[in-house]
């Protein structure tokens, strides 16, 4: 009798429990806007408790779905156990997937490079178009690396004969760390910050040849939009600073490009009973 009872009771819960698992998935449900504090609250469905609304940019959603905030900008500690903080509150929150849902992305970059002195007072990089590509990855709803090749035929100037249409092979190759203060947001500003180096091949106006590969920090500054679950639209500022070596000097220059990201990887995960 009392396995009978027992078997009974589960029955019961899994018919009472059953659509509610379903609709904690489905943030366009009725259903997600509530949550219960007590087992009692839940088997009765009678919320003591109101989610705040939140935007669902995605008109079909995935298994992953918001967790509460956290007042930590940084969430948990890496590898931790417990599921961070997702975001801040900021810039149109992600309900119903996640940066975090493809993790991996590549991209490419168009944009213009500001040049500095490459020889003071003796040639000076102009300002010309450059392209690229990137490859990165997001570990952490606020944090994640990324792989950048820039390159371009850049217009250059020498002193001694102002008259030549002299030019550059130069390219940035260089790893950096992206920390997004607002997290899993559909508008994503981020900081970065690395290292790498920057190659300089070149004739000066004498015929003198120059061939340096020179040790480059990128610190940037730049924004995300994810206007698709796959693609990611971006622009951003990077200040190459770079150290002078090889008969070049130490330089400033600085980019500006846009860009897209294909975004791939990973397996939606359910943060029921969120």
């Amino acid at each position: 009798m009392w396995q009978l009872g027992r078997l009974m009771i589960l029955v019961v819960a899994i018919t009472l429990g059953l659509p509610r698992a379903i609709w904690a998935t489905n943030p366009t449900s009725p259903a997600r806007t509530a949550k219960h504090t007590s087992l009692a609250d839940f088997l009765n469905d009678t919320p003591s408790e109101a989610w705040p609304e939140e935007p669902v940019p995605f008109s079909e959603p995935e298994l992953l779905t918001p967790a509460p905030p956290d007042a930590s900008p940084w969430g948990e500690p890496l590898f931790s156990p417990m599921e961070p903080a997702r975001h801040m509150g900021r810039g149109n929150p992600l309900s119903g997937t996640s940066w975090l849902n493809r993790p991996w992305h590549v991209g490419v970059l168009f944009g213009v490079l500001s040049g500095d002195d490459l020889i003071d007072d003796h040639i000076e990089l102009q300002q010309d178009f450059i392209g690229g590509y990137r490859v990165g990855y997001d570990f952490d709803h606020f944090w994640g690396w990324e792989i950048n090749f820039a390159f371009g035929e850049i217009d250059i100037e020498d002193a001694q004969d102002e008259t030549l249409s002299l030019s550059a092979d130069t390219w940035f190759a260089d790893a950096a760390v992206h920390v997004y203060p607002w997290g899993d947001a559909q508008w994503r500003p981020f900081l970065g910050i690395g290292g790498g180096f920057a190659s300089f091949q070149f004739d000066d106006a004498v015929g003198v040849g120059y061939d340096a590969a020179l040790f480059q920090v990128p610190l940037t500054v730049g924004v995300k939009f994810l206007h698709d679950r796959w693609l990611a639209l971006r622009a951003e500022i990077t200040h190459h600073v770079t150290f002078g070596s090889d008969d070049l000097d130490t330089m400033d220059n600085v980019s500006a490009t846009i860009g897209a990201d294909i975004h791939f990887g990973a397996r939606p995960r359910s943060y029921y009973p969120w």
